[in-house]
């Protein structure tokens, strides 16, 4: 796997993009997601993310914005992703829109959609034409805000994406400026590259799960870590998150961490579905009646929690009970509250 040292300018920029235009709270939305990994949301966001901040806040001051980018007012992460994965995946765009004919960026969107949110073996008739468009798109799971910026996309794919490339494009100053917020920045590249090689518990939750060939540090998703292709973005402070500020390798920690995942009702549900079979991510979706990108977090705090483990078979990656994760928790109830 080749790691690389700077981060990637593109997915910066589209990932600052979305995060000052989202209608919610960053920071909020931050910590309640620390929490669920069992951190002290508060805590962390207070130690850790003061620069990041600074980095978002210098980007939404400093931005040129027209009435061209609209996915972050959406606020829907996981559509963001689906409608610029096509540039992300196929930075050559920048250079050259018409790399790829009409109908080609209409099938690799639809490729992106069946992957992010539907069964594996889902498929839909090639997109060409508006019947082909409208059949398609009253067939997603997506709600009518998204399905009607999806029908957009579609329809004209070249201009949207053209005018995505150009927002891109004109906000390069207000990145580099926000960039100059982040005074650690050498500390926080160095960290992601011993982490990447050396921290075990990064490998056998995140990297192991996909054939990554290359991968880039990201402060934008400073505490996610994202897959496109054979490509992976990993945030700056998840290997932090993971293994917690606090201590989580004490055993009290790693109980608490455990019952606290067991505590909510989702990642309950899920370990009863796993039980009996493996399952993989998008299934348990479809089961659960959740979109992937959340299915995917309960299962990443379920990982963290030794709760669950990873099976690969027929090129799925499936999740099953982590029997001795589940023996431990046993073990470590008898050990504080009956002897």
């Amino acid at each position: 796997m080749e790691i690389i040292k700077t981060l990637n300018q593109q997915v910066e920029i589209l990932g600052l993009l979305f995060v000052t235009t989202a209608k919610m709270d960053h920071k909020s939305k931050v910590i309640a997601d620390l929490e669920k990994f069992g951190l002290n949301g508060e805590y962390f966001y207070q130690q850790h993310y003061a620069e990041i901040e600074k980095y978002i806040e210098t980007f939404r001051e400093q931005k040129a914005m027209s009435e061209a980018f609209t996915l972050g007012e959406l606020n829907d992460f996981s559509f963001f992703l689906m409608i610029s994965m096509i540039l992300l995946e196929n930075p050559e765009l920048f250079q050259n829109i018409d790399c790829f004919s009409t109908n080609e960026y209409r099938a690799k969107i639809l490729a992106t959609y069946v992957a992010m949110y539907e069964q594996q073996d889902k498929t839909f008739c090639a997109v060409t034409d508006i019947d082909s468009i409208i059949s398609f798109v009253d067939q997603t799971k997506l709600n009518e805000e998204l399905k009607w910026h999806l029908m957009k996309v579609l329809k004209e794919p070249k201009p949207y994406y053209q005018k995505l490339i150009q927002q891109v494009i004109e906000n390069q100053s207000a990145y580099e400026k926000a960039l100059k917020k982040v005074k650690s920045l050498k500390k926080y590249l160095e960290r992601y590259e011993v982490a990447v090689k050396e921290e075990k518990l990064l490998k056998t939750r995140f990297f192991s799960q996909f054939n990554i060939q290359k991968i880039y540090p990201s402060i934008i998703f400073s505490g996610s870590f994202l897959v496109m292709e054979e490509v992976g973005f990993l945030g700056i402070l998840l290997d932090q998150i993971v293994r917690g500020e606090i201590d989580r390798n004490s055993e009290k920690e790693t109980l608490l961490l455990k019952l606290k995942a067991l505590s909510d009702s989702s990642k309950f549900d899920v370990l009863l579905s796993i039980k009996d079979a493996p399952k993989y991510n998008l299934e348990l979706a479809e089961e659960m009646h959740l979109n992937p990108s959340t299915m995917s977090h309960h299962m990443n705090i379920l990982l963290v929690a030794d709760l669950v483990k990873i099976s690969k078979e027929n090129g799925k990656v499936y999740y099953v009970i982590h029997q001795q994760g589940i023996e431990a928790l046993k073990k470590s109830l008898d050990n504080f509250l009956l002897e």
